[in-house]
């Protein structure tokens, strides 16, 4: 079989299928990534992987514990990841932070889901570290 553009949606549905065997058997979650490829010669993708439940059995959310690891990085305390604030006269929920965005780090989300991000000074003193 020769590797097309034609083709790698087909094998991504495999891979995607084979995949979800897995992540049943062990609690787990895949997140196959972006496929690159050159014509009728190989491709490569990336593959996350990450636990769903923790060793006691309890469910795992990965932008929390991502959260809590790097707050402190941002000047946030740990247990602001899921808080509600208000910003313009909106209310949002804390939703991640991105470490590498150093005047936007804190991704915030609206009750409708609508995302946006936000510099640390415009959470609420209550929420900084």
């Amino acid at each position: 079989m020769s590797i097309t553009k034609a083709s790698i949606p087909s094998i991504r549905r495999d891979i995607d299928k084979a995949l979800a065997a897995v992540e049943a058997k062990h609690n787990i979650k895949f997140n196959f990534g972006r496929i690159t490829y050159e014509t009728g010669v190989n491709f490569r993708g990336k593959l996350e992987a990450v636990a769903t439940n923790d060793r006691c059995g309890n469910a795992v959310d990965p932008a929390q514990v991502n959260f809590e690891r790097n707050a402190m990085f941002v000047g946030v305390k740990k247990d602001a990841y899921g808080q509600k604030f208000t910003s313009n006269r909106k209310q949002f929920t804390i939703t991640g932070i991105n470490t590498r965005a150093k005047k936007y780090p804190i991704q915030g989300e609206t009750a409708n889901g609508r995302r946006y991000k936000f510099p640390v000074s415009q959470l609420p003193a209550s929420l900084r570290a």
